[in-house]
């Protein structure tokens, strides 16, 4: 973060015709750097910021699959726009995005344009700055609700599904609990989180529980397997990569 608050002190040195200065501020962004790769000379984007935004739906899943007919609609009508803005509030998802920047490519671009300020062309070194401010690496992982609730809800019955001798109040705990687990992973099908194929099979291990659990039954050993399962729909949900 001092490399990149060091190159705008660069460029508004360049701004204010003061080379000397800006020369000043690229030695100093230049030697943190050098620091950074020194210590870890394998990484190869450091993060410089990051900012986290969770977007929620308020309705049902019967309310999503509406909204979702619609915007189907307008898009085989060639309404574009229109299943844009219908389709732009169909997320419940926490957002981390990290911005990081390119070690293989920010330390050479100020090494080039201390080089261009050396050489009288304060023009040229100032494009080169610009560039490389524009060309950090922005990473966005995406926390699905429905799936962190539904997660949350089965290991939190997991010590009733075991018991032997639950209470009447506790088997209605589970109950509840498991429900919960069921109604937010269909959520979270209709907003298209990972593949269907992962979330039916999601949706089939609750109702297994549920069956396997009803009244008083005990049952032990049906969370483990879910684990991995919600590892792999997480790792679906995520977008491409890019910058």
């Amino acid at each position: 973060m001092t490399a990149v608050r060091e190159t705008r002190n660069a460029v508004r040195a360049i701004d204010q015709n003061k080379p000397a200065d800006a020369i000043s501020a690229l030695e100093r962004a230049t030697g943190k750097l050098e620091i950074v790769l020194a210590r870890t000379p394998d990484l190869a984007l450091a993060p410089i910021d990051d900012a986290v935004i969770t977007y929620d739906v308020i309705g049902t899943v019967q309310d999503v699959e509406r909204i979702r007919a619609a915007a189907k609609a307008a898009f085989d009508r060639g309404r574009m726009q229109e299943a844009r803005r219908l389709m732009d509030g169909l997320a419940s998802e926490t957002v981390l995005s990290v911005t990081n920047m390119p070690l293989g490519t920010y330390p050479a671009a100020l090494k080039e344009a201390a080089a261009l300020l050396h050489q009288g062309k304060p023009q040229d070194a100032k494009r080169v700055l610009e560039t490389a401010l524009n060309t950090f690496v922005v990473t966005r992982t995406i926390m699905p609700l429905p799936l962190a609730r539904a997660q949350s809800a089965i290991e939190e019955g997991r010590t009733l599904m075991e018991k032997s001798n639950r209470t009447d109040a506790e088997s209605v705990r589970l109950g509840s609990l498991l429900a919960r687990a069921r109604d937010q992973l269909r959520l979270g099908q209709a907003l298209g989180y990972a593949t269907e194929k992962e979330m039916s099979d999601l949706v089939r291990a609750v109702e297994d529980m549920e069956r396997r659990t009803s009244g008083k039954q005990q049952a032990r050993g049906m969370v483990e397997p879910t684990r991995p399962m919600f590892d792999a729909a997480n790792k679906a949900s995520q977008p491409p990569k890019s910058n």
